[in-house]
């Protein structure tokens, strides 16, 4: 273990300048970041007030899909019914119906 700490020396080394480099970046940051902590703090309610309209519209994404399920069963119902008055239809008029 002791080789490669001995040869993560140079890289430490080398990374010395850049992080003093940054220093100044960093202490600029500051002032902006303080300052964008009243508007996080403002945006909270908002947020609060956010949540019970996500949970209505899921609701009703959810009561949506249910919607749809139905009408496509009637919609099926409905074909069944067509099919059997067509199938009656045929039997009562004696036509041949195939399917092509």
């Amino acid at each position: 273990e002791v080789p490669f700490l001995i040869l993560g020396v140079p890289f430490l080394i080398l990374e010395v300048p850049f992080l003093i480099l940054g220093v100044p970046f960093l202490i600029l940051e500051v002032p902006f970041l303080i300052l964008e902590v009243p508007f996080l703090i403002l945006e909270v309610p908002f947020l609060i007030l956010e949540v019970p309209f996500l949970i209505l519209e899921v609701a009703f994404l959810i009561l949506e899909v249910l919607f749809l399920i139905l009408e496509v069963l009637f919609l099926i119902l409905e074909a069944s019914f067509l099919i059997q008055k067509t199938h009656h239809n045929a039997e009562t008029y004696q036509v041949d119906i195939r399917l092509v």
